[in-house]
C-alpha cells in the first residue's frame, strides 16, 4: 500500500512538473508571436511615416507651400520646415 502511495505520488509530481513546462513553452511562443505581430505594425508605421516625407519633401521641391503640405501630408510645420 505504501508503495502504492509513492508511485502515485511520483506520478503526480511528474504530471505537474510536464504541465508547469508545457504552460512555460505556451507562454514562451505566446511571446514570440505577440513580438512578430508588434514588429511587423512598427514596420508598417514606420514605411507610412517614411512615404509622407517623402511625399511632403516632392511637394515642396514642387513649391507648394506648408499649408497645403500640411493638409495633404499631416505633418507639422516644423516637421516640413526641416525638410
Amino acid at each position: 500500500v505504501q508503495w502504492q502511495i509513492e508511485q502515485i505520488e511520483e506520478a503526480q509530481m511528474r504530471g505537474r512538473e510536464e504541465g508547469r513546462e508545457e504552460g512555460r513553452e505556451e507562454g514562451r511562443e505566446e511571446g514570440r508571436e505577440e513580438g512578430r505581430e508588434e514588429g511587423i505594425q512598427q514596420g508598417i508605421q514606420q514605411g507610412i511615416q517614411q512615404n509622407t516625407i517623402a511625399i511632403a519633401r516632392s511637394c515642396k521641391q514642387q513649391g507648394l507651400d506648408t499649408e497645403t503640405i500640411m493638409a495633404i501630408t499631416q505633418l507639422s510645420r516644423e516637421d516640413i520646415e526641416a525638410l
